[in-house]
């Protein structure tokens, strides 16, 4: 089936979601703007809106009768809408109208949590959760003697007051910790949210890419508590709440053999988050949708 990814070029979501899916598979999968959507509202089968959906637009490719697939992310309004919600009614008020003006004929869920939670919602139909892929660029690290680096691939901003404990941390143990090093260079990964990032919406409803991508590499890593995290961990994750169980885990994470066996456990499971296993996803998805259509469903 032909099918278009709808989304906003820049954005770092769009590139894993559309742009290097499309790449790999090829064969009628492309990407576009909104406006492509428009120009080439006759073209595709499937029209897939990634984070954003504009109704106006939906409703132009409803009338052509195309079916249309709404890929939700972490598409709320940051940091607004991660003040305004504190449990989970108040997420779904808040989701609530978009579905019902919308309509959509499915909708992609970033992880299990937010599927579950959504699933009554009216309107959200033929609900499912795919997980991101790693970064293809990600190969298996080597695992030193002597570990190096407690590496953190992300906004700095989001570590809140997690930043200068780390660096802190870090020298006590004779490390260095470095935000976006070369992913061959983490020793060890950390992935964690400070205040006041660690809302209940990111807590939820965020993709556990970090981790998939730490898989990837087989990197040894020290967690905070998310949902997606949780889903996906091997029983090698390790979990922190708080500065003293970080500090305990890190010692630990210093041995040489500890870090080994992480490393071993997570090349296991590097297979099922790589960009042909989603894409294969995508395709029994999209495939499902297309059947239900021509069944009348």
């Amino acid at each position: 089936m032909r099918t278009l990814f709808v989304g906003l070029l820049d954005a770092g979501s769009f590139a894993i979601r559309a742009k290097q899916l499309c790449e790999a598979h090829g064969d009628g999968w492309e990407y576009g703007s909104l406006q492509g959507a428009i120009k080439f509202r006759h073209d595709f089968d499937i029209y897939c809106f990634i984070k954003k959906a504009d109704r106006n637009v939906v409703r132009l490719l409803r009338a052509g009768k195309k079916i249309i697939v709404y890929d939700i992310l972490d598409s709320w309004k940051q940091p607004q809408d991660d003040v305004r919600c504190q449990n989970v009614n108040d997420v779904l008020n808040l989701f609530a109208q978009r579905f019902a003006e919308c309509r959509f004929d499915g909708v992609i869920f970033p992880n299990y949590k937010m599927l579950s939670d959504f699933r009554n919602l009216e309107y959200v139909i033929n609900p499912v959760h795919i997980y991101h892929h790693y970064w293809p660029i990600i190969q298996p690290i080597a695992v030193k003697e002597k570990p190096e680096i407690l590496g953190y691939w992300g906004d700095p901003r989001f570590l809140g007051e997690w930043l200068p404990f780390l660096v802190q941390t870090a020298e006590r143990h004779g490390l260095k910790f470095v935000v976006k090093p070369d992913y061959s260079q983490i020793d060890i990964g950390v992935a964690i949210r400070g205040v006041p990032y660690n809302n209940y919406l990111a807590i939820n409803y965020k993709s556990p890419v970090k981790l998939v991508n730490f898989y990837a590499g087989g990197i040894p890593c020290i967690l905070g508590e998310e949902a997606s995290y949780r889903e996906i961990a091997n029983k090698r994750v390790v979990f922190v709440s708080d500065f003293n169980s970080f500090k305990t885990a890190l010692v630990r994470m210093l041995r040489y053999d500890v870090r080994l066996a992480a490393h071993e456990a997570f090349i296991r499971e590097r297979d099922k988050f790589s960009l042909s296993a989603i894409i294969k996803q995508y395709e029994q998805y999209f495939n499902m949708l297309m059947e239900k259509k021509s069944n009348g469903g």
